[in-house]
């Protein structure tokens, strides 16, 4: 029993929702959702800077899958059509200091990364690159279903 526009409610049938939710569930699991303890991480561009500056994506690529990853700058595959291959920042841990210092946080700051079990050992290697910036990071693993609520 699909529900549609037609019946004025304006839901979406089960089976348009759960792909919809497929979809979400896929995005989030990839994008590990980094939640900082200062609501200014998202709004300053000099933390956000900080944290793509301090991840040495290619290190991490040798170690867990000995480097048959591809890196990209995007979630968007570089198949689609008028897909834009994003640049890549540079790992620079000197430059995701000075950027911690410049947006006021000489010392630091506490983040939680929030992820789920399937990507646990990425957020465990993207967690201890952001500590050696003075990003102290607190991992945070919940099952598939529990992520998802966070």
């Amino acid at each position: 029993a699909a529900s549609s526009a037609a019946d004025g409610t304006g839901s979406r049938a089960p089976a348009a929702r759960s792909r919809r939710s497929s979809a979400d569930r896929r995005r989030r699991s990839v994008i590990a959702r980094l939640r900082a303890t200062a609501a200014a991480m998202s709004a300053d561009r000099r933390l956000r800077l900080a944290v793509n500056h301090a991840i040495d994506r290619q290190a991490i690529n040798q170690s867990l899958t000995l480097g048959f990853s591809r890196i990209t700058g995007s979630i968007i595959p570089r198949d689609f059509e008028f897909s834009w291959t994003a640049p890549l920042y540079t790992y620079d841990p000197a430059k995701a200091k000075q950027l911690l210092a410049e947006a006021g946080y000489p010392r630091g700051l506490d983040v939680d990364l929030w992820t789920d079990t399937g990507f646990a050992d990425q957020s465990e290697a993207i967690a201890n690159n952001l500590t050696a910036v003075d990003i102290r990071t607190k991992l945070r693993v919940l099952e598939r279903a529990a992520s998802l609520t966070q």
